[in-house]
C-alpha cells in the first residue's frame, strides 16, 4: 500500500521544510506529497486529494506541523487490518497538551466519543476509497478534522484511535481574536448538532501519554 501526504500550504518557506522532513524521515517507495496552495484549508485539501493515487492519505493539517516516525507504524497497522476506514493517532499540540485517548474509551464506537476526545487533523489517516465514497472532505470550515471522523462513523466506517505518537501540531487557535474564537465555538456547536450530538461529557485525554500502539 502507498501513502499520500495532503499538504495545504501558502507559505513556500514552511512548505520546503516540511517536504524535506517527510522525504528524509518517513516516505517509503511509492509514497507522495500532494500540495495545494489554494486559499482555504478545506478547499486546499480537496484539491490536493484530487491528485491522489495512493491507497491511504495522511492529513498534514498545517505546514507548521511535524510528522513523526510513528506514522510509518500507523500505515503498517492499516495495511494489516483492512476493516479500518479511518484511523486517528496521538501526538502533542504546541501548547504541550498530549492527545492520547485512554484505553477502554472505545473511540469511534459512537459519535459522542469524537465530541468527547476530539480528532486532531494532524493525526488522521484515511483510506482514499472511503474519502471518495463517503464525501469525507465535503465540508467548509475550521473543523474539517472533526467532520471527517464524524462523517466516517455516520457512514458506517470503522473508525479507531491508535495510541501512537505521530505529530507535533501547531495550534492555530492561539492567534484568534475573541470574535474569531466565538465563531469557532458556534461552528463546533452547529457541527455537533448536525450529527445529533448532545450532552457531551467533559474531555478526558490520558496524561501522561503512553504510546504503546494499542487501539483505544
Amino acid at each position: 500500500m502507498t501513502l499520500a501526504y495532503l499538504l495545504p500550504s501558502n507559505r513556500p518557506e514552511k512548505l520546503k521544510t516540511q517536504i524535506i522532513a517527510l522525504q528524509n524521515g518517513l516516505m517509503r517507495s511509492g509514497d507522495t506529497v500532494e500540495i495545494s496552495n489554494a486559499p482555504g484549508m478545506t478547499n486546499a485539501m480537496r484539491l490536493a486529494f484530487a491528485n491522489v493515487k495512493a491507497d491511504i492519505v495522511r492529513n498534514c493539517a498545517d505546514d507548521d506541523d511535524y510528522c513523526l516516525p510513528g506514522s510509518t507504524k500507523a500505515i503498517e497497522i492499516m495495511e494489516a487490518d483492512p476493516t479500518i476506514g479511518v484511523m486517528v493517532t496521538g501526538g502533542v499540540k504546541s501548547n504541550r497538551k498530549p492527545v492520547c485517548v485512554p484505553i477502554g474509551a472505545h473511540y469511534g464506537a459512537s459519535l459522542n466519543t469524537v465530541a468527547q476526545y476530539g480528532a486532531c487533523g494532524s493525526g488522521l489517516f484515511m483510506r482514499s476509497e472511503a474519502v471518495r465514497k463517503h464525501g469525507l472532505l465535503d465540508y467548509d470550515g475550521r473543523l474539517i478534522d472533526n467532520f471527517i471522523v464524524l462523517k466516517a462513523i455516520a457512514s458506517g466506517l470503522r473508525v479507531v484511535f491508535c495510541r501512537l505518537d505521530t505529530y507535533r501540531h501547531h495550534m492555530s487557535l492561539a492567534g484568534m481574536t475573541d470574535r474569531e474564537y466565538a465563531e469557532f465555538q458556534r461552528e463546533k456547536k452547529a457541527l455537533r448538532s448536525a450529527f445529533g450530538i448532545w450532552g457531551v461529557p467533559r474531555r478526558s485525554h490520558e496524561a501522561p501519554p503512553r504510546w504503546d500502539g494499542a487501539l483505544a
